[in-house]
């Protein structure tokens, strides 16, 4: 198979070559503002996305597993991470993490957490931060992949530019910081995949409340 190569300000990103010029609509992604729709491609193809926060036990993880259980309700093939810029490695998620996913409808909570390196930068196509410090300090330590580097708030065009850390708050402050996570997930779907809608057979399956990012 032919290498594609993807210019990120200067950085050549080596890569194998994927249906539909997926790489273009991606790099578009870039240049997104408010009013913009970017449809992905369907049929297979994957698109890689990295959510980071600070430890990577917390906020990252949960927007990895809600945006995976989204993206697998419409059919979508895209590969999905997360990781944190001070995280110990192995680490598992909070336990009030885990359930607030497990109330809606995410069955498998399996984590480890992983510290953000140069390897899953390059792999990534899409890096969703979860603070504007957590933005700049990813632009800073990785200056060649800055365009493909977003605040997720920002990025799926919601005015809010942070997502708040509930980390030693109580339950409330995890399903408060869960629901801002899905409104922000919700909004990146629609730019992202506007035409894929969310089949109803998984929230059937689990029998648990379903994910608000519909």
């Amino acid at each position: 198979m032919r290498a594609e190569v993807t210019r990120w300000e200067g950085h050549v990103d080596p890569r194998p070559a994927r249906p539909g010029l997926l790489a273009d609509c991606l790099q578009k992604c870039a240049q997104y503002t408010g009013d913009r729709r970017f449809g992905l491609q369907e049929g297979g193809t994957a698109v890689h996305i990295v959510f980071v926060c600070t430890g990577n036990t917390c906020r990252s993880p949960m927007a990895a597993h809600l945006l995976q259980h989204a993206a697998r309700q419409r059919g979508l093939d895209w590969v999905i991470e997360s990781a944190g810029l001070y995280a110990m490695a192995g680490s598992p998620m909070t336990e009030q993490a885990a359930q607030v996913l497990r109330r809606r409808g995410v069955a498998d909570t399996a984590h480890r957490a992983q510290a953000v390196n140069a390897e899953l930068v390059a792999r990534a196509d899409l890096i969703l931060a979860m603070t504007s410090q957590h933005a700049a300090e990813l632009k800073h330590r990785f200056p060649e992949a800055s365009q493909k580097i977003h605040e997720l708030a920002k990025f799926a065009g919601n005015p809010s530019a942070d997502v708040a850390d509930p980390f030693g708050g109580d339950e409330a402050a995890y399903d408060r910081c869960a629901q801002e996570i899905e409104r922000h997930l919700k909004a990146l779907l629609e730019k992202l995949a506007p035409d894929r809608k969310p089949v109803s057979a998984d929230s059937e399956e689990t029998g648990h409340e379903d994910c608000d990012c519909q």
